[in-house]
């Protein structure tokens, strides 16, 4: 009986230990935005090996690499799910402290156009489900002359990160503000993230409640790791004379945010400016952006489709933004440049990489390929009312390499818009074999442009015939192109002419698809085994 009694205690407590790591994952998984530093697997997801290894080339010898990669560990992501967390958290916070209402709350995301608290102010706005007529800008209460509506009783100012407290102890329009609120309005700040120290100088200065679930102490870094940063932070980010190597208020911090880096965060982290270390341009794990659009959602487009790539858990929120992006886009109230449209459909379409099977009604993307297609309509509209430069034509055609069964499904669609400004601007073709020949290195990507482009020509010699010095063009070239390029062109394009006498078959290579792989064929033997 002792030795049941001695077994089933053993068991107790094995079963015990498991509950109590269950039920540890289980919390930290759902408070995931309290932890403080992501694991290096997951931050090797974020960032990508080849970026982290580009980084870490950098840094001179073994033991400098292996210093900057502790520095690397320090770093602390935060996607838009946790934002969105942090966001919730610290609403829930203020309501319930100052017993305050939505309905008499004036809401005003700081740093104005272009700044980060306008993101938060989308973000905050998403998360806790507050009409957008509850926000303004700072800008727009000095031009209220801080004069408000009788029924406003809180003002509520957001920003993702106050790291120096700089803003609240300078910035004047802020100072006017709490002068003219002053014993009739409470004025509350809620960020994100804030270090001690502006927390402190903050209250110290204005007295205001702060709500807030992400306080960072001072950070911390060994003798070697200082030294490493003084050395290789050189000259990435000046202010005026002053060289910052530890970030803006020398706070030396790691945090990135999924649409951007402040820049108390360590240069060696964000910038992309001359090293005097290294001698070149600096290659940046995450990078600054410094987007210009009007509005909230328009800067938050501006910085996505700036981002080096998309994260998986920032999934849901990019369907949101692209969403209300082509809505906004198609009602005419924000306008692109043909080049920022192109970048933020490579953006839908990167969401997509992942995804290898065929697009079809029982696929999670539907919504995205009918998202896509309805861009490519903006995109021509945008086209054909701008001078657009060949090269960035034909760059359109490998928006969809990476995901050629997607790909596949509309490029038609490319080749009919660019065979219509083509068309419209009378754009000589030998323009673009020179750029396809010159420019495209990577085969697939380059047999995935030509065959695009195949189809573009073949619609504008269809439509206007190919001119006199397009022809004496191409017939020179079928003996003399520079590479296969021209060849592959020239075999599946022109040669659909029907002067096809004066082809010596044996000197003329084409790249043939056998089997999913291009291989390289005479025309001859092409011809023989009837691959063209």
């Amino acid at each position: 009986m002792d030795d049941k009694i001695d077994k089933f205690n053993s068991w107790k407590n094995v079963l015990d230990e498991e509950s109590g790591k269950a039920d540890k994952e289980i919390y930290e998984r759902f408070l995931k935005c309290h932890l403080d530093v992501l694991s290096v697997k997951e931050l090797f997801r974020i960032v990508g090996k080849e970026a982290i290894i580009a980084w870490i080339n950098q840094f001179e010898d073994e033991e400098d690499q292996d210093t900057a990669f502790s520095i690397f560990k320090k770093i602390k992501y935060y996607n838009s799910i946790d934002m969105i967390h942090l966001c919730q958290l610290n609403f829930s916070d203020w309501i319930v402290d100052s017993d305050a209402s939505v309905q008499t709350s004036l809401f005003v995301p700081l740093g104005g156009v272009g700044k980060s608290g306008s993101m938060v102010g989308y973000l905050f706005r998403m998360a806790n489900s507050i009409p957008k007529e509850a926000f303004c800008g700072l800008d727009e209460i000095k031009q209220r002359k801080f004069v408000f509506d009788e029924r406003i009783t809180d003002i509520v100012l957001l920003d993702d990160y106050a790291g120096t407290g700089d803003q609240f102890a300078n910035d004047e329009i802020l100072q006017s503000l709490f002068c003219h609120s002053r014993g009739k309005i409470r004025v509350s700040f809620l960020p994100v993230v804030i270090s001690m120290q502006a927390k402190k100088r903050i209250q110290d200065a204005v007295g205001i409640n702060i709500y807030c679930h992400q306080i960072r102490s001072e950070r911390s870094y060994s003798h070697s790791e200082k030294a490493l940063i003084k050395r290789y932070g050189k000259g990435l980010f000046m202010h005026h004379e002053e060289d910052l190597r530890f970030g803006w208020g020398g706070l030396a911090e790691t945090i990135v945010f999924f649409y951007n880096v402040p820049n108390n965060s360590l240069p060696i982290i964000w910038s992309s400016s001359y090293s005097r270390e290294t001698q070149r341009n600096w290659v940046p794990l995450f990078s600054r952006v410094n987007p210009n659009g009007d509005n909230e959602i328009e800067q938050l487009i501006m910085n996505i489709i700036q981002l080096p790539s998309l994260v998986s858990e920032d999934f849901t929120l990019y369907i949101r933004v692209f969403t209300e992006a082509f809505v906004l886009l198609r009602d005419k109230k924000i306008t692109f440049s043909f080049q920022e449209l192109y970048k933020l459909y490579y953006c839908i379409t990167q969401i997509m990489y992942p995804y290898s099977l065929f697009v079809d009604y029982h696929s999670p993307f539907l919504s995205f390929q009918n998202l896509r297609i309805k861009m490519l309509r903006l995109v021509k509209d945008s086209m054909l009312s701008s001078e657009t430069k060949t090269s960035d034509l034909l760059e359109f055609y490998t928006v969809d390499y990476p995901v050629v069964d997607q790909g596949c499904l509309i490029r038609s669609k490319y080749s009919e818009i660019l065979a219509e400004y083509v068309i419209s601007r009378s754009l000589d073709l030998s323009e673009f074999v020179d750029i396809v020949d010159r420019d495209m290195d990577d085969s697939k990507r380059l047999v995935y442009v030509i065959e695009g482009f195949i189809q573009l020509a073949e619609i504008v010699i269809k439509e206007r015939r190919i001119s006199e010095r397009e022809k004496d063009l191409f017939k020179h070239l079928r003996f003399q192109g520079k590479s296969e390029t021209i060849r592959f062109w020239i075999a599946n394009s022109i040669y659909k002419e029907k002067n096809r006498d004066d082809i010596d078959e044996n000197n003329v290579y084409i790249l043939v698809n056998c089997y999913g792989k291009y291989e390289v064929w005479s025309l001859k033997n092409a011809r023989r085994y009837n691959l063209v």
